[in-house]
C-alpha cells in the first residue's frame, strides 16, 4: 500500500493558505481518483483508493502542523499501517508539503532530507525517527524576493494573492500529475521528469 501524507492546518480558517497546499493536493487527488472517505480516527482523516492499479490512502494529520508527524506516527500504529521497529522502511510513504524556500510553481521531489526550517516536517523527522522518507516540496514563496525568516511563520499561514492563484492551481495540478506517475513508476524517475518550476511567471520568462 502506499501512504501519501499531506501536511497543513485543520479548520476553514487555513483554507486556501500557503501552508496547506499539502491538503489541497490531497483533495485534487481524492476527486480525481474517486477515493472513499473513512471516519476521522486516531487524530487522522484519511480516504482510500486505487492510484495506478494500487492501493493508496491519503492521510491528513488533524493536529496543528507542529504536532503532525507524531499524529501521524498514533495513526500508522493504531491502524496497523506501519510496525515502527528497528527494521521498519519508508519507501511506500510520500509526504507534501509547501516549501517557503521554493518560488511558486515550484515541484521538487526527494528521497530524504533535513526540515528546512519546516515545523510540519521537523515533526515528522523527530516522530519517525529518520530524514530518510520521501516527500514533494511545493514551492509557495511568491515574486516577493528573499522573506526574512522572522517573518517566515505569519507568511505561510497568508492566503495566497487573488494574481497567485492560477499559479497555485497549475502547481497542484502538476503535484496530482506527479504523484500518479510517483506511484506507478519510480521517485528517481519523477524527479527526473517533475522537478522543476511550472507557472505562469516562468513560462513568461523563459
Amino acid at each position: 500500500m502506499q501512504i501519501i501524507v499531506g501536511l497543513g492546518n485543520p479548520g476553514g480558517e487555513y483554507e486556501g493558505t500557503r501552508h496547506n497546499v499539502g491538503f489541497s493536493v490531497l483533495d485534487r487527488i481524492a476527486e480525481k481518483f474517486d477515493f472513499e472517505a473513512n471516519p476521522a480516527v486516531h487524530g487522522c482523516a484519511s480516504a482510500v483508493g486505487t492510484i495506478a492499479d494500487k492501493e493508496t490512502i491519503l492521510v491528513k494529520p488533524l493536529l496543528y502542523m507542529n504536532r503532525s508527524g507524531h499524529i501521524f506516527r498514533q495513526w500508522a500504529t493504531k491502524a496497523g499501517h506501519i510496525v515502527f521497529d528497528d527494521e521498519v522502511s519508508f519507501e511506500n510513504l510520500l509526504v507534501i508539503y509547501d516549501d517557503i524556500a521554493l518560488p511558486l510553481g515550484s515541484l521538487r521531489v526527494r528521497p530524504a532530507g533535513s526540515n528546512g526550517g519546516h515545523r510540519g516536517v521537523e515533526n515528522m523527522i523527530n516522530a519517525l525517527r529518520t530524514k530518510e522518507f520521501p516527500r514533494m516540496r511545493l514551492g509557495v514563496a511568491g515574486e516577493d524576493g528573499e522573506i526574512n525568516p522572522s517573518r517566515w511563520s505569519d507568511y505561510v499561514l497568508e492566503e495566497f494573492r487573488a494574481d497567485e492563484k492560477q499559479d497555485v492551481e497549475s502547481m497542484e495540478l502538476y503535484a496530482v500529475d506527479a504523484v500518479e506517475y510517483y506511484v506507478a513508476n519510480s521517485r528517481q524517475k519523477c524527479a527526473a521528469k517533475f522537478n522543476r518550476r511550472i507557472n505562469r511567471s516562468s513560462e513568461k520568462n523563459s
